[in-house]
């Protein structure tokens, strides 16, 4: 057996296995490392303290979900005025957005679900509304030549560790500013970024990937958790054969409001 073990070490190029097997915080990439998180900050961090109205857009996905539930969940803990919503079927980012959906929001996040088109952005500010948008997806240069006033956080884009899900970047950002403002509201919300990371088939060689996740799938008691997993372990394997295929399920039959809710629920 050890022989065999050995060998799945070897070919996966693993030397240090308590490392592996063990991660520790010190796997996390510093915050520094990820572009836009401060600034990030700077927006939402000053928004809650005018009292402006935040609007969060969720993507149609297990990891889409996870996202909006820590940054809908983290905002609400910072005393902001937050609403939350989901495109319907499959449909992904922004490019459908009703604009009257923006008439008393100041500041819209979008997790988990870019767009290419600057144009689509571009309708979004001209409605005077700020905007971030905390992501994945490997961006185009055309975003960025169309110098638009945006923030954009993603972990595709000069940072370490590119495999980092969406959730995984919401996760940094609750993190972060946990830090900036001396706070512990994201202490719980470790769980959905695992959830978010092993759905989306993240590459869990990564040691910050394999930390996040050691971190959330100890956090087993979470409601949510419970009730879509029932009596089954809460491992890679029911995330990946049970929470991930209930979400896709529910989106390909519209029902997409009902699983972002699940990941927002408090109870059972």
């Amino acid at each position: 057996d050890f022989e065999i073990i050995d060998a799945i070490l070897e070919s996966r190029q693993i030397d240090d296995v308590t490392s592996f097997l063990k991660p520790t915080e010190e796997d996390l990439i510093p915050f520094e490392d990820m572009k836009g998180l401060n600034e990030a900050y700077q927006i939402i961090d000053d928004a809650i303290v005018m009292g402006e109205k935040f609007l969060v857009l969720a993507d149609v996905d297990a990891d889409g979900c996870c996202s909006n539930a820590i940054i809908t969940r983290y905002l609400r803990r910072c005393g902001a005025d937050v609403e939350c919503i989901i495109n319907d079927g499959k449909i992904h980012g922004v490019e459908n957005l009703d604009l009257s959906l923006l008439a008393d929001i100041d500041v819209m996040i979008i997790v988990d679900s870019l767009n290419n088109d600057p144009e689509i952005y571009k309708r979004i500010l001209d409605t005077g509304t700020r905007l971030i948008v905390f992501d994945h997806h490997l961006p185009e240069q055309r975003l960025f030549d169309a110098n638009l006033d945006f923030v954009l956080v993603t972990s595709a884009k000069d940072y370490p560790n590119e495999a980092l899900s969406g959730a995984g970047v919401c996760l940094k950002y609750a993190l972060y500013a946990d830090e900036m403002n001396l706070t512990d509201y994201a202490d719980d919300l470790w769980v959905y970024a695992a959830i978010g990371i092993i759905a989306d088939m993240s590459d869990m060689s990564v040691p910050e990937n394999r930390y996040i996740a050691y971190r959330g799938l100890a956090q087993f008691r979470n409601p949510m958790v419970q009730k879509m997993v029932g009596n089954y372990t809460f491992d890679s394997q029911s995330v990946s054969f049970s929470i991930g295929p209930l979400v896709n399920a529910a989106m390909r039959m519209h029902e997409n409001e009902k699983a972002m809710n699940v990941f927002l629920a408090e109870d059972e």
